[in-house]
């Protein structure tokens, strides 16, 4: 069509889901057919050419693999009119500035390389706030900590819905045992492999910043290799050995504007928590609104924590701190799982970011209502929800189990794969601790 586009999708590293996603939206919300770059560390292909069958035999998408080299030459290729990333800032920076050596003087004088339009979501440090008041029973002290550090947790931490920060007020008079039940729940949550590229790096350089950093290990949650290398696909790569749970802990009226743990995102298991002022649970919100607004790197998702007895008395309380915080997302009672899942909801950095400054980045992805002038989706789920990420649901990141779960979900009449599943359910070394723990 002469007036029609290409739009390069660069798919996630850490998801495939994303990819299967950005591609509906560039090719139903955005009205382009797609040209899907697989990321390296993802064997993907075959997976994705299943499901886009029909649109890849009548040309609307087109998948491909490959290296630094091929992604280049897609940037760059003329019939590529828009380029959507998922990735890390530097990935970004790269595809609109050029080498590291360049985007400082590319930036100061307004001249990119890339003169396409992009858009981009480049993760976030995902803080919850934990709202002061309310009349918090111990079980609910326990669950939500369960809550807090199962999110953290997940993936391996190698993921923008997991939160790395926790904040509380320094008065909350359940400060000290949510504190303690925190480390309780890292110190019972198994640790995974490192799968994602520079992971270890990125744990050391929080590690040299944090020399007083609290470490917690239940031990790894699959059982370690034969040969004692641990590796993971593609192609087999060394990846290193699980990382303990690393907690940090500082005070929030007197971070620095450089604090490091606020202005980096780990991608790994780094947690830290942050305490503020708590005069009232008002005045505690409209800080930790600020303090994330202004300290904490990224705008993509926050939530906040809140017992149904301190909605139900200050009810305005919550459409205020929403209101308040600058993210794409804001989830009440629920961390980024809970949120990205809701196939209404949009998902994007806050608007306003500059191309030469992106921290989560520009657009929003997921728009299926199609909805024009979005600043930002809200997301509202019960102080105690099925749907919850909790320690006692650690089996379900058993890898054992994701492989004989899917050919149920592909024929679940099958009695066979049904009793294969029930099989694994009952004998992996991470099921059957997890149901002793929970």
């Amino acid at each position: 069509h002469p007036g029609g586009k290409v739009s390069l999708v660069m798919s996630a590293g850490n998801n495939e889901s994303i990819s299967l996603v950005d591609t509906l939206d560039r090719l139903f919300g955005a009205g382009e057919v797609v040209m899907i770059k697989a990321h390296d560390i993802r064997a993907s292909i075959a997976f994705m050419e299943q499901i886009f069958a029909p649109l890849i035999r009548d040309g609307f998408v087109a998948i491909c693999e490959g290296g630094l080299a091929v992604s280049q030459a897609l940037v760059a290729h003329p019939k590529v009119g828009h380029v959507h990333v998922t990735g890390g800032v530097a990935t970004a920076n790269a595809i609109i500035w050029g080498p590291p050596d360049e985007q400082a003087a590319r930036k100061q004088m307004g001249t990119p390389v890339l003169l396409k339009s992009i858009t981009t979501e480049l993760g976030n440090i995902s803080p919850i706030i934990v709202a002061s008041g309310g009349d918090w029973s111990d079980s609910d002290l326990k669950y939500q900590a369960s809550h807090c550090a199962a999110s953290h947790a997940w993936q391996n931490s190698c993921n923008c819905l997991a939160p790395k920060l926790i904040i509380l007020g320094e008065s909350w008079v359940h400060r000290a045992r949510f504190e303690a039940l925190i480390r309780e729940e890292l110190a019972n949550t198994h640790e995974y492999p490192p799968y994602y590229p520079g992971t270890q790096d990125r744990y050391r350089r929080f590690a040299e910043a944090y020399p007083h950093a609290e470490y917690f290990s239940a031990g790894p949650g699959v059982r370690p290799p034969a040969s004692g290398v641990w590796t993971a696909a593609p192609n087999n790569r060394e990846i290193g050995a699980p990382t303990k749970y690393m907690l940090l802990s500082i005070d929030g009226a007197s971070a620095e504007p450089d604090e490091y743990c606020l202005r980096n995102e780990a991608f790994a298991n780094v947690l830290t928590l942050v305490t503020l002022p708590d005069a009232s649970p008002k005045a505690f919100l409209d800080a930790a609104a600020d303090f994330c607004n202004t300290k904490v790197w990224g705008t993509l998702k926050a939530t906040v924590i809140m017992h149904p007895s301190l909605t139900s008395a200050q009810p305005e309380l919550e459409d205020r701190v929403c209101a308040n915080l600058k993210y794409g997302m804001v989830g009440i009672n629920c961390t980024g799982y809970i949120s990205y899942a809701g196939f209404t909801t949009v998902w994007g950095g806050y608007p306003g970011e500059a191309l030469d400054t992106l921290q989560s980045g520009q657009g929003f992805i997921k728009n299926t209502l199609m909805v024009d002038n979005i600043q930002k989706a809200v997301v509202k789920a019960p102080f105690r929800c099925t749907m919850h990420t909790l320690r006692e649901k650690e089996f379900l990141f058993s890898p054992e189990l994701s492989a004989a779960l899917a050919p149920v979900m592909a024929k679940p009449t099958s009695i066979t794969r049904v009793g294969k599943l029930l099989f694994t359910l009952f004998t992996t070394g991470v099921g059957l601790s997890s149901k002793a723990e929970g």
